[in-house]
């Protein structure tokens, strides 16, 4: 009976905090995984998913199928809503605030420019404009080092994957493939073997996943007329997973 009580209560927490798509992007309310029963069913899944992509390492998959089958696992696993406190700092916002946000979606209106293509168009010259240095004047030519520097060459161990995955900073965001690294987090041992698998695969065949050479840009603002493309300042979101890589 009290074995019944407990995976009734853990399967409410789950589908109390089940998956909730906000536009096209799914998003990780990762303090839920605080919730220990929370914790408990998502290790719990996601060993068992795990060793499901563990028993199909036989199969010839490229590393880009790989890599989707690990992705969709992940984002499958834990997404849940923010839509409570989304609510909640929209109710203090017009409490307290109004004014506040009424002149700056003002602003922001008439910082707008006619079509969203024209807009996109306009942010990807600002960026080519930003990101781009000009050709130097003076080519580097560094001389060759007399002694030869001895590099490991070997592939990364799974002790050496695992401390990465621990050393990874979980107040950042994610990257295009939303993978948070809280999720990669909440199982060590079963996120280092998967990953440790998939790493091996790229060290021999010298290919790596579409998704990690892809980046997003967030555009956030500076002090200032938001009308100058200058007063915005883009930040990128890199993926997690390669960075444990």
């Amino acid at each position: 009976m009290y074995e019944t009580s407990k995976t009734a209560q853990v399967i409410k927490e789950m589908q109390h905090y089940r998956l909730d798509i906000l536009g096209n992007r799914k998003r990780l309310d990762k303090a839920r995984l605080k919730s220990p029963n929370v914790k408990k069913a998502f290790c719990l899944d996601l060993k068992n998913r795990l060793s499901v992509l563990d028993n199909s390492d036989d199969r010839e998959d490229s590393i880009q199928e790989k890599w989707d089958n690990i992705k969709d696992m992940l984002q499958d696993q834990l997404q849940v809503t923010y839509r409570t406190k989304d609510k909640e700092v929209k109710r203090s916002a017009r409490k307290d605030k109004r004014q506040y946000l009424e002149d700056l979606a003002k602003e922001a209106e008439k910082a707008a420019i006619l079509t969203e293509r024209e807009q996109a168009k306009r942010w990807v010259l600002h960026f080519k404009e930003v990101l781009n240095c000009p050709e130097p004047d003076v080519i580097a030519n560094p001389e060759p080092s007399e002694d030869d520097v001895n590099i490991n060459k070997e592939p990364p161990t799974i002790e050496e994957v695992r401390n990465a995955i621990k050393s990874l900073k979980t107040g950042k965001a994610p990257g295009i493939d939303s993978i948070h690294a809280k999720m990669l987090k909440a199982d060590l041992d079963a996120s280092s073997k998967v990953l440790y698998n998939l790493f091996l695969v790229i060290w021999k065949e010298g290919d790596i996943p579409s998704d990690w050479s892809k980046d997003l840009i967030v555009k956030l603002p500076k002090n200032g007329n938001l009308r100058n493309f200058d007063n915005l300042r883009g930040i990128t979101l890199l993926s997690v997973p390669s960075k444990v890589f």
